[in-house]
């Protein structure tokens, strides 16, 4: 279905703010053009123009923050519309092919299907390849065949203290990279434990320094907040958005952005006090306060990285965050850490490796020392499982001499990935370069092609909840249906190839850079 003229309908809700704007028009010697600084935004502003007709003079303003500064910049600066119109062009070319592409592929998978699976077999540009990446991997957790294979784990006793080392199985120990025949583990073990002694060949200590995280995209808070709170990519964007609009909490959500700019340096003190205030009877924030350095300027202050929007942060706004209903405090909480954990100290620390050799055997330990936890402090971290916890190494030099005091055999079992969430299927969406495998694409392909947009991820997701195609396991995975199946078998590989849309993506960008029409 092409049609031969694109025509514009208003939409019922809106249509007497549109009949305003097009009675003001009329009068208009100039229209200045303020909308979002970006492609849909442009869309939105220019749309309206064509759709009325308007030809006087068009200027824009191109603004990504509102904070005092950065808007007496902006209307310093305010650009001749030409300049951003292939925005429009760009956001022109990708309605139209959306919705050839979702009016003609639902019609021609609807009948490719044939009446296997109940119902229109609805297709989409991103909601397809989307789906596709689900079934891949449900596919691969279904087909899994788990191998059961052994580690073989020595106690040793050093002057300075007990540790415990890993086998490091030499090749020919190994089937398909794990030790599986128990016999040459427990012979390992056996020998070990019956020479009683051993020595370390290597030791090594690194200071290292991990500094605070970058600010808050909306995909990295939906990410998070999925992780944290079990809460959908949607709920997460609907909870930030009340934050921003009713209570003024937080800055605009749907942002693809984890920078800050530097004009925004002089409200750091307002945006600081309005966080303490609001939030006087938090223990944990109360406790970092004094460690709060107002000067620290960390990597989220990047002009040149700003988008459309900055990351996600706190407003000067005070509130009382213990009467917000539970999710939007968890997510306001979330956000203030991450604003906080920019003027705190770095996270220091000791990485330390140890290699000790029994008879031929070489056993391998790691372990990390906390120097200083600085904006750790503030990081929410999920527990980790008991053979995940960081081992405190004691202090040995090489060649100093060990005594066994115990072995061990662990058997343990390969697992297949775990299933997606939503917050886990975001980030995905937003890395899809990872998935391209077709060597020439992967030269072209830019890494920021990644598909949907920050603010469109979460409805594409939602949609394939509502078309049956994915159903949810438990609190926070997905799992596709066997109508989503179906539509995966049915769909060919150009419509549901991530590729596809990845340069589909890079294609619309050309054209706003004015590189195609």
């Amino acid at each position: 279905i092409i049609p031969d003229k694109w025509l514009m309908k208003p939409n019922p809700s809106t249509k007497s703010q549109l009949t305003a704007i097009k009675k003001l028009l009329k009068t208009a010697k100039e229209v200045v053009i303020a909308t979002d600084a970006d492609r849909e935004g442009e869309v939105i502003g220019v749309e309206v123009l064509e759709y009325c007709g308007y030809n006087g003079n068009r200027s824009r303003l191109w603004l990504s923050a509102l904070d005092e500064k950065s808007i007496k910049k902006a209307l310093n600066d305010i650009r001749p519309a030409e300049k951003t119109y292939p925005l429009y062009e760009a956001g022109l070319g990708r309605q139209r092919a959306d919705w050839l592409f979702g009016m003609s592929i639902t019609r021609g998978l609807t009948i490719a299907n044939n009446g296997k699976i109940e119902g229109v077999m609805n297709a989409g540009r991103v909601q397809t390849p989307t789906l596709r990446l689900v079934v891949d991997r449900d596919m691969e957790i279904e087909n899994f065949k788990p191998t059961d294979y052994f580690d073989v784990e020595v106690m040793f006793n050093h002057d300075a203290g007990k540790y415990k080392g890993k086998l490091i199985p030499t090749e020919d120990m190994l089937v398909n990279d794990y030790l599986i025949d128990k016999a040459i583990a427990q012979k390992v073990a056996n020998e070990v434990s019956a020479s009683g002694s051993g020595v370390i060949t290597e030791y090594k200590k690194q200071k290292k320094t991990n500094q605070a995280p970058l600010g808050y995209s909306l995909s990295q808070l939906q990410k998070e907040a999925s992780s944290y709170f079990g809460y959908g990519a949607k709920e997460t964007l609907e909870i930030a958005q009340a934050l921003y609009e009713t209570h003024k909490a937080l800055t605009y959500p749907r942002s693809d952005c984890q920078y800050l700019p530097e004009e925004q340096e002089a409200e750091i003190d307002d945006v600081l006090s309005a966080i303490f205030s609001s939030n006087a009877g938090d223990k944990k924030l109360s406790a970092v306060q004094s460690k709060i350095d107002k000067n620290k300027r960390s990597a989220i202050w990047n002009t040149k990285k700003v988008t459309a929007h900055h990351a996600i942060i706190p407003t000067s706004v005070s509130i009382d965050p213990e009467k917000l209903p539970t999710p939007e405090k968890n997510i306001y909480k979330l956000v203030v850490a991450n604003f906080l954990m920019q003027f705190m100290p770095e996270y220091i620390y000791e990485s330390v490796q140890i290699k000790t050799k029994s008879l031929t055997y070489n056993f391998e330990s790691k372990g990390t020392t906390p120097l200083q936890i600085g904006w750790k402090e503030l990081a929410r971290s999920p527990a980790k499982k008991k053979d995940e916890e960081d081992a405190l190494l004691p202090s040995v030099n090489k060649d100093d001499p060990v005594s066994v005091e115990s072995t061990n055999i662990a058997s343990k079992q390969t697992k297949p990935r775990p299933r997606y969430t939503e917050g886990t299927l975001i980030s995905d969406l937003k890395n899809i370069a990872k998935f391209v495998t077709d060597p020439e694409l992967k030269k072209v392909l830019r890494e920021n092609s990644g598909i949907g947009t920050e603010a469109t991820r979460a409805n594409i997701i939602e949609k394939l909840f509502a078309t049956k195609y994915l159903e949810k396991e438990g609190k926070k995975s997905l799992k596709s249906t066997e109508k989503g199946r179906a539509m995966i078998s049915v769909a060919p590989d150009l419509l549901k190839n991530p590729e596809t849309t990845s340069l589909w993506e890079q294609k619309l960008e050309d054209i706003s850079l004015s590189k195609l029409d």
